[in-house]
């Protein structure tokens, strides 16, 4: 694993980024940005979840179970040095494959910013953008849900 200038992110061990392209399965590697991170717990048992962290600090588990199909979880943004940086994540639905996700931001001059959501599992997808983005849109069979971006307070 490469080097990580992060001390916090350094401790987690077990821990792991994200990354993926569109419809890679059990992408889990060293290249989501700071301060995000994921990884799969209990791969082994009846119901496996990827739990999502910010700055090591637990953010959402998301079960394998279909009881509820929240297409988006969870959505988030953070100021860093260079600028912002945006996440959302969410459930596969269960019969439309991979949802489409835009990040949308601006209030005169509207900024749109489509993203290819990284499969992490058989069940969950997250996605990720630089930029000042306001709010996510994921769309799947005829269905649209928008949430507000909620600025974190994480640094680096």
């Amino acid at each position: 694993m490469p080097a990580n200038p992060d001390p916090a992110r350094a401790t987690l061990g077990a821990l792991l980024p994200i990354y993926g392209q569109l419809g890679s399965s059990h992408a889990l590697a060293n290249s989501l940005p700071w301060p995000w991170s994921c990884r799969v717990a209990g791969a082994l048992s009846s119901w496996p979840a990827v739990e999502i962290y910010e700055a090591a600090a637990l953010l959402d588990v998301v079960s394998s179970t279909r009881l509820v199909a929240q297409v988006l979880r969870g959505a988030r943004g953070v100021r860093v040095a260079d600028g912002r940086r945006v996440i959302a994540w969410g459930r596969l639905p269960v019969s439309a494959g991979v949802p489409a996700i835009e990040f949308r931001g601006g209030r005169r001059r509207v900024r749109r910013q489509a993203v290819a959501p990284a499969v992490v599992t058989s069940w969950c997808w997250v996605a990720v953008a630089s930029g000042r983005y306001d709010t996510v849109t994921v769309s799947y069979n005829r269905v649209v849900v928008r949430r507000r971006l909620r600025l974190s307070r994480s640094r680096p």
